[in-house]
């Protein structure tokens, strides 16, 4: 009776059954931070800003208002919580730019919008944005699409503007540098989505101010 009483005490306890499939690949997910940000270099190759966007969210059926709400809120959480010396640069696009009156930036962060994708505001309204933007400490730059043949005017509104290039010819890149400098005279050009050293350095030798892409992020 008493080897059969200890022999009970020293079995090893019973282990807790293995957890459902579901409750394993509910734990292996990835839940990394929602912003993606890219490093902006000026001719000196100096980090001077960072662009945002957010990584795309499941079950999301293209981009819309509620990125760029989840965007703005996630940009308005960052900048409360740590200081950052760099420009911020939130991509959204051109229907969602008033979104940004409805939050609070600290007054040091230095913040420009970059409006993408297609332009369905009149030209009346964004120019009323302008005044509010600011009031907001936010200036307004925007990607170099069609936008300007229906909005005359309007770049010289723009703090940047953004080409998208990968390895350009040089001679249709010098082009349409020259029509970037038309639309928006004022504006600095931002070339993005280079897939070289060497392309950036033509862009750079070209005119542009400031250049980014996936090279930089090897």
């Amino acid at each position: 009776m008493l080897r059969w009483l200890i022999n009970k005490l020293l079995q090893e306890p019973e282990l807790p059954p293995p957890a459902p499939a579901a409750a394993v690949a509910h734990e292996t997910q990835d839940f990394s931070g929602l912003l993606r940000r890219r490093a902006i270099y000026d001719k000196n190759w100096k980090i001077v800003a960072y662009a945002f966007t957010i990584r795309p969210l499941p079950n999301a059926s293209g981009h819309g208002q509620r990125d760029d709400e989840i965007l703005i809120c996630a940009i308005e959480q960052l900048l409360s919580t740590a200081s950052f010396k760099p420009e911020v640069w939130i991509e959204l696009e051109w229907p969602n730019l008033a979104l940004l009156l409805a939050h609070r930036f600290p007054t040091q962060a230095k913040i420009v919008a970059i409006a993408h994708g297609e332009m369905t505001l009149d030209k009346e309204n964004v120019i009323k944005l302008f005044p509010l933007l600011e009031q907001h400490h936010i200036q307004l730059g925007a990607t170099a699409k069609r936008w300007h043949i229906d909005h005359i005017g309007l770049g010289m509104h723009l703090k940047i503007l953004a080409l998208s290039v990968q390895s350009p010819d040089l001679s249709q890149l010098s082009q349409q540098i020259e029509l970037c400098r038309q639309i928006a005279p004022t504006a600095q050009l931002w070339i993005n989505d280079l897939d070289s050293r060497e392309a950036a350095e033509a862009c750079l030798q070209l005119g542009a101010n400031y250049i980014s892409g996936q090279v930089f992020n090897w």
